[in-house]
């Protein structure tokens, strides 16, 4: 896996930024993107948790209400594989500096990922989304995880969604692709 660290394009992408540090701390929004194709997202695992950390931990900063938090969007979280200390920010459930919005395939790839805190993570969530599943585990995994009755959620159309927002259930429509 750290194979990957020694190639020299990576190389060069660690060696300097062209992003500055001090933005993470500075009034101006700022977009990063952190994309690699589909097919090396897990034989680069090692290198997206460096990169993810770096930015994590840069935006790490005393909490001060007037400053907008960053946000951070990470998809495919299973292919990020154990990650402790995006584990450990998704535990403390803080609120701070940082927004973190994680995106898993089904319940059972948190679980497996995160074997002893994937409960406490779900719990500090202020927002629990699930999708129609053509999947009959899945379906069931979800149903447990939002307390609803056997069927809901294989039940659910090709655009409804069931949400837990800050503690409440509901259901949705979610936008057309």
């Amino acid at each position: 896996a750290f194979e990957v660290l020694g190639a020299q394009e990576v190389r060069r992408s660690l060696g300097s930024s062209t992003v500055p540090m001090p933005w993470m701390r500075a009034e101006q929004p700022v977009t990063v993107y952190l994309v690699l194709p589909a097919d090396q997202v897990a034989t680069h695992s090692v290198l997206l948790r460096l990169w993810i950390g770096t930015l994590l931990l840069g935006a790490a900063r005393p909490w001060d209400r007037e400053a907008r938090p960053a946000i951070f969007l990470l998809d495919r979280c299973a292919d990020l594989g154990a990650f402790p200390l995006l584990e450990s920010l998704l535990t403390l459930r803080s609120g701070g500096a940082a927004r973190i919005w994680t995106f898993w395939h089904d319940v059972h790839q948190l679980r497996v990922t995160y074997p002893d805190s994937w409960r406490e993570i779900v719990c500090g969530c202020e927002a629990v989304q699930a999708f129609a599943t053509g999947d009959a585990a899945a379906a069931a995994e979800a149903e447990a995880l939002f307390g609803l009755p056997a069927g809901d959620v294989w039940s659910l159309g090709p655009t409804d969604q069931v949400l837990r927002l800050d503690g409440r259930l509901c259901q949705a429509r979610r936008l057309a692709p």
